[in-house]
């Protein structure tokens, strides 16, 4: 029967609602706290941004093209919005109601620049949305250095704000399903719709039949603007706070969520209603794995593979879906009934079984064992691997469960993983890496109110209460690395520091670390007028740390007295490959740095590094676990670690700030000295 057919051909369509529901029940057997209804809100709260960018992303499929600018839309609007409101001018009349509309008109704004380049001028969709978004991102980094907060009220309410006639669910969520609703509407039920599938189906077809399908393609992108900005507001409303992160990353799971939601790659197909089931899916496999304690190593490879399943997925549906319409075909000349029903019932009772299976109980943690959780950035870096390995034997020995998780520096995923922890019951936590540390603020203080103890590693989020904060002074570590740094210059100049060009090579500019390091860096070299400080960012990787250098020393010449890298752990290898390529001894550059790692003690030993100011990253580590595992137990704390000493936490609202004492290698011990931690990881 026809309503058979169409019954069937619905369900291969929106095959991501059985994926869903299946995904569901394994989750609420297995995964500890996931059926909550804390962790469930939090979810649909979470997903809420990337529910935005799915369909932003999914609407344009549906036309027959890709936009890769938009998560750097996502920042770039809401960013370019408060800086033009309330800095540039302030006294625009409307206050935040005027910013909401600044956002939403310059996401439309980039929408229509792509739509024209695309549907007018015959660009390459591909093409032209990555170079917008690197410019788009570009401008973000330029004129949002740091981030922008506190926000209004009323512009971060969206993104904030809990409706308490609702049970105190966020407001973010209904507003979702509202979006969502509309859409549907647009796509299903008019003929601007109609008109926008056939342009995606069969453009040629489409303008014979006398629709605008340029017209069309520009709607498309425009929209897609528009949403990227809403999940903008969204982001800056949840961290109060605008950054030059917001977003990052988030184009290709965009992209997966509204193929497994089935909008095709090729256009034409696709329904706002299996795009939402696509964002959940993402919302509650990236849940999962956090609840789950995977690996943090093993993230990376789980979302690679969950985007490789979409594709997959899409091409087995266009498969089965010709499959099925040539054997309807068939069977009507055939003069049968078409396909049967048997598989209906099949699918309603593994529906019914997956959710009568959601009602399961939630496995506990293990009793009498404390749980820590913990993130992390750039878990590849020596650097941060000593953070893991330092906790991680720590919990062992002090019988404590530890859940780390990558946070990618993106102060949105922080925070979601934050909330998820929460749901989990964690007893304490522990910040080991963030890039914009004010945008964490209200992550931390919601653990403050839980009653969670803080403790930080390497930077301190700039509010809150942070119990422990054990690392060094960024900038008096770098000022003291730049001493060794001059005091090399003289030595290859016949004890004076004669006038020239000293190469400053930065990890990333958005990043907080990278500022501090400068301020310690320049507060010694601003006190030689006769030397230029020129600065290249090496992106906390050898690849570009020899690039950028390469270019530096071309342009430069024979002017340059020495390079200072302020990572040499992840970077001084590229930059003495690119002083060896050119010809040159990378001795004869005095290399300092903060941040040692193997390989910065091997460049030592050859001779291509003066020296650096080493960081107990594996002591830091080990102790913040130490300190929050004996104070939820309840036995006493040492006022010091030595060597070290305790200030009070100046970023931080209140809290200790611990400060290590990192050695000067090899001025103070030797590269070889057993208590480095970089030796005692090759051990």
């Amino acid at each position: 029967m026809q309503d058979s057919f169409k019954l069937r051909i619905g369900l291969v369509d929106n095959i991501v609602w059985i994926l869903l529901a299946a995904f569901f029940a394994a989750c609420a057997l297995w995964v500890p706290a996931f059926a909550s209804r804390v962790n469930l809100v939090n979810i649909l709260y979470h997903t809420a941004i990337m529910s935005m960018l799915v369909l932003a992303q999914g609407f344009v499929l549906m036309s027959g093209h890709l936009d890769l600018s938009i998560d750097s839309v996502l920042a770039f609007a809401p960013g370019m919005a408060v800086l033009l409101a309330t800095r540039w001018f302030p006294d625009l009349p409307g206050g935040p109601w005027a910013t909401i509309l600044l956002t939403l008109g310059i996401g439309a704004l980039v929408g229509l620049f792509n739509g024209l380049c695309v549907a007018r001028l015959g660009m390459n969709a591909f093409m032209l949305t990555l170079s917008v978004s690197i410019i788009l991102r570009g401008l973000v980094l330029f004129f949002i250095p740091l981030s922008i907060f506190p926000l209004d009220p009323v512009y971060s309410f969206l993104g904030k704000a809990r409706i308490e006639q609702l049970g105190g669910i966020p407001a973010a969520i209904p507003a979702t399903f509202f979006i969502y609703f509309f859409f549907h509407v647009l796509i299903k039920h008019t003929v601007l719709g109609r008109n926008y599938l056939a342009t995606g189906g069969n453009a040629r077809a489409a303008y014979i039949a006398g629709i605008d399908t340029k017209r069309m393609v520009v709607l498309g992108f425009v929209a897609a603007g528009i949403l990227s900005a809403v999940a903008g507001m969204l982001a800056a409303g949840r961290q109060d706070s605008v950054s030059n992160t917001m977003g990052s990353g988030m184009t290709l799971l965009a992209f997966a969520g509204a193929l497994l939601g089935g909008t095709s790659m090729s256009g034409g197909k696709g329904s706002a209603f299996g795009m939402l089931g696509g964002a959940l899916l993402l919302g509650m496999f990236a849940n999962a794995l956090n609840l789950l304690g995977v690996k943090v190593t093993l993230i990376h490879a789980a979302q690679g593979a969950l985007i490789l399943v979409a594709i997959l997925l899409d091409r087995v549906r266009i498969f089965i879906r010709g499959a099925m319409l040539r054997r309807e075909q068939a069977a009507k000349l055939e003069g049968g009934d078409g396909m049967k029903k048997r598989a209906l019932p099949c699918t309603l009772a593994a529906l019914l079984a997956a959710l009568s299976i959601s009602a399961a109980g939630v496995a506990d943690a293990d009793a009498g064992r404390p749980v820590v959780g913990m993130i992390i950035k750039e878990p590849t870096a020596p650097y941060i691997q000593a953070f893991i390995k330092g906790a991680e034997e720590e919990a062992a020995r002090a019988g404590a469960d530890l859940m780390i998780r990558d946070g990618e520096g993106d102060s949105i995923k922080i925070m979601e993983i934050i909330d998820t922890y929460m749901a989990r019951g964690i007893d304490a936590f522990i910040l080991g890496g963030a890039v914009d540390l004010r945008a964490l603020v209200p992550g931390i203080r919601r653990l403050n109110e839980a009653g969670i103890p803080v403790a930080a590693i390497d930077t301190s989020p700039e509010g809150g209460v942070v119990d422990y904060f054990l690392s060094f002074d960024l900038a008096q570590s770098s000022a003291k690395a730049a001493r060794l740094f001059v005091d090399g210059i003289r030595a290859r100049n016949g004890g004076a520091v004669p006038e020239g060009v000293v190469l400053e090579i930065i990890g990333d500019s958005a990043d907080m670390f990278c500022h501090s390091c400068t301020e310690g860096f320049m507060s010694v070299l601003s006190q030689y007028p006769q030397i230029e400080v020129a600065q290249g960012e090496g992106k906390w990787n050898n690849t570009d740390s020899n690039a950028i250098a390469s270019d530096l020393l071309t342009r430069f010449g024979g002017r340059v007295l020495g390079i200072y890298v302020q990572t040499p752990d992840i970077m001084g290898p590229g930059v003495v490959a690119a002083i060896e390529a050119a010809g040159l001894k990378a001795k004869d550059f005095g290399i300092c740095g903060i941040c040692i790692g193997p390989e910065g003690l091997d460049l030592i030993r050859n001779g291509k590094m003066l020296g650096a100011v080493a960081q107990p990253a594996y002591d830091a580590a080990a102790l913040a676990v130490r300190y929050l595992v004996d104070g939820l137990r309840g036995n006493p704390i040492p006022a010091i670690w030595s060597p070290a000493e305790v200030v009070r936490n100046p970023w931080a609202d209140d809290g200790a700030f611990v400060v290590l004492q990192g050695p000067l290698v090899p001025q103070e011990v030797s590269p070889d000295d057993p208590r480095l931690w970089e030796n005692m990881q090759a051990e």
